[in-house]
Formats: C-alpha cells, structure tokens, sequence
C-alpha cells in the first residue's frame, strides 16, 4: 500500500515535527514514502511489486515488465529499477552531456534522490569498468569524471549503472 506521508515543520502552530530513519523495508520515490516489508508483494511474479504497478498503471498486475510503456527507450522494468516514471517520455536514464574538461571526461545524467549511480566504461562493448566512487541521486544532474579520459581520436562508451 502507499500512501502520502506529510511532515510537518517543528515551528508552525499545532504540528509537531518528527525525526525518522530507516535501514530496510521502507524507500521514497516520486515524492512518496513506501514503508513494507521485504520481499514486495508482487501478484504476478513479473519483477515489478504490486505497490509500483498500483502507482504507474492503476492495478497490480496491469504493467507489463517488458513494454517500454512511454516509447523512451526504457522498458518497465528498467523505469522501476532506475526509479524513473515509466508512462512519462522525458523521465529516462540517460546520459545528458558530456564534455572533456581539466581532469578527465566528464558525463551528466538526471538522478532520483535515494538512488545510488555508478559510472562504468568500455573500449571494446563487451568488458565494463567502473569509473570512480559511486554517485548518490539529490534529484538534480550528477556528473561523473573518468580521469583516464580517451584522447579524442580514441571510442570509449560509457553508461551509468543503477546501484541500489
């Protein structure tokens, strides 16, 4: 089940503010918090929880893990791992811009707070190597640096990774 959760400011008249943390069985996304127990239910058996199909596509069983619902590149699956919004074009993850600057090359990618994004690189497609520490979603664009950049006359292909 989810529902909204509303905090309320310590300081305004008749709302008291409460401090709350956890390790497991509870996450946000889309600015809601989903606290459960693991593992999700999910009816169907299709690696997407009945909380998320619920929220994306109005029954738990409705989505189906293979259909790039918003035609974005992403199948349903992939949105709910990248916790991006799967009947929603622009919410895909990409990689945005990249650039060579002092120290490397550098890539831009949209981030989801409370994911964790880890860069990776390849010169030939079939081997990958992560690049530098992993990088916590904030919501806004993340930027990653691969201080060993290619020269510019030399391929290198990069994606970004969803850690947890």
């Amino acid at each position: 089940m989810t529902a909204p959760l509303a905090i309320a400011d310590g300081a305004a008249s008749g709302q008291y503010a409460v401090d709350f943390s956890w390790n497991e069985g509870a996450s946000h996304s889309n600015g809601l918090v989903r606290v459960g127990s693991l593992p999700e239910p999910d009816s169907d058996n299709d690696g997407l929880p009945d909380w998320w199909e619920e929220l994306y596509f109005e029954g738990p069983t409705i989505a189906d893990p293979a259909v790039d619902s918003d035609d974005d590149g992403m199948t349903n699956l992939q949105e709910y791992v990248a916790r991006t919004n799967p009947r929603e074009r622009t919410s895909v993850l990409q990689l945005t811009a990249a650039a060579f600057e002092v120290g490397g090359f550098k890539v831009f990618f949209p981030t989801v707070s409370g994911v964790v994004y880890r860069l990776l690189r390849s010169d030939d497609l079939s081997s990958w190597a992560p690049v530098g520490p992993d990088i916590p979603g904030t919501g806004a664009t993340g930027e990653a640096t691969d201080p060993d950049a290619p020269r510019p006359d030399e391929a290198r292909c990069y994606r970004i990774l969803v850690v947890r």
